[in-house]
């Protein structure tokens, strides 16, 4: 039923993120609903997060792709999340002066669920009120993320056990004996990290991340100027050509032609096996690919996309599918590829696959 209700969930915030990415295209850039618009990004990335732990616990799931990160950017991007989490009496202090050079390879809403974890257990530690400092730096070969607070410290005793499943010093108070455990995890058996408590000497505990550094160095970022115009010349390789959209909610595939539509493709959608057929007569012109919201291989949406592979063989397909189900879509006929998006989808997700699938 978890496992039911998390995938449900995933598939409400692939709308919800996926407007909010269409409503940012059309604002000006100094439009004072940007940062509200990235909040609602920040905390439907959160959600999605939290889907993902829920479905972690129902079945073996591991992380998603592990590339480099820079681990200062990324506790910046969760600034806004971390201060929504916990109460307004706490105070968060963020630096990250000494964060050069501290790339780390992993997926990025699993160290933000690392931080997330971290800053409210520091919350509850000193019962609503106190200040937070978070601190990111290179020390030597690694990258370390330390998250101190003023409560009332960790005895030794229980510096071990706070990071075993369902341990709880806050029993009968909401604790869970969840969250550090979920951090030791996420560190330890992902990351290829480690987690440690300390108590400071000016009273508080001190949690210590320590992530070995990205063998890869990340791509350097391109001036604006040149992302502009990367991005113009990928949409004029599109060229507006055919892109079929199919699903059984017809709320998502409309979501989902106006995002293709924006970037440059002509978007076909189909609800069902017969409107699949309709959309695949595309004038003369050749689709680039099929898109699906592919929830089960004996829904409607898959017919549609079996119906489509019988008529073009080699069709480029993308499946829109549960987190972790690496095996959607084997059955397909045909030599043309396939590509899965895990949901809830970002737009750069899906014009990432849809490009590489297609070739555009």
């Amino acid at each position: 039923m978890a496992s039911g209700v998390a995938h449900d969930f995933n598939n409400l915030l692939t709308p919800i993120l996926a407007y909010a990415e269409l409503v940012q295209s059309d604002l000006p850039d100094d439009s004072p609903l940007r940062p509200k618009l990235a909040r609602i990004e920040a905390a439907a990335t959160q959600a999605a997060v939290l889907a993902q732990q829920v479905l972690a616990l129902c079945r073996d799931l591991g992380p998603g792709p592990l590339v480099p990160v820079d681990l200062g950017a990324a506790v910046r991007r969760a600034e806004d999340l971390l201060r929504t989490a916990v109460p307004g009496s706490v105070e968060i202090l963020i630096d990250t002066s000494r964060a050069e050079g501290a790339s780390v390879r992993a997926d990025e809403p699993r160290l933000q669920q690392v931080l997330l974890n971290l800053c409210v257990n520091a919350a509850q530690a000193m019962e609503g009120s106190g200040r937070i400092e978070i601190k990111v730096e290179r020390a030597g070969g690694a990258a370390r993320l330390t998250v101190e607070d003023e409560g009332p410290g960790v005895p030794v005793e229980l510096r071990e056990r706070l990071f075993e499943p369902f341990f709880t010093t806050r029993s009968g108070q909401g604790g869970t004996g969840i969250g550090l455990a979920t951090v030791r995890r996420i560190v330890a058996d992902e990351l290829g990290g480690s987690v440690r408590v300390r108590n400071r000497p000016a009273g508080g505990a001190c949690f210590e991340v320590v992530l070995p550094l990205a063998e890869d160095r990340p791509l350097e970022e391109k001036p604006p100027e040149e992302v502009g115009k990367a991005e113009e010349a990928s949409q004029r390789e599109a060229a507006r050509r055919p892109v079929v959209v199919v699903g059984e909610k017809r709320g998502l595939v409309e979501i989902l032609a106006r995002l293709l539509a924006e970037h440059g493709f002509a978007p076909r959608p189909a609800v069902g096996p017969d409107a699949v057929r309709d959309a695949l007569d595309c004038g003369g012109d050749r689709p680039a690919a099929l898109v699906a919201d592919w929830d089960s291989p004996d829904g409607p949406p898959a017919a549609a996309v079996r119906a489509a592979r019988e008529l073009v063989p080699d069709l480029p397909v993308i499946l829109l599918v549960r987190r972790g189900d690496a095996h959607a879509g084997e059955s397909l006929a045909g030599p043309g590829p396939v590509r899965r998006v895990d949901k809830p989808t970002r737009a750069q997700e899906l014009l990432d696959a849809l490009r590489e699938a297609a070739g555009t």
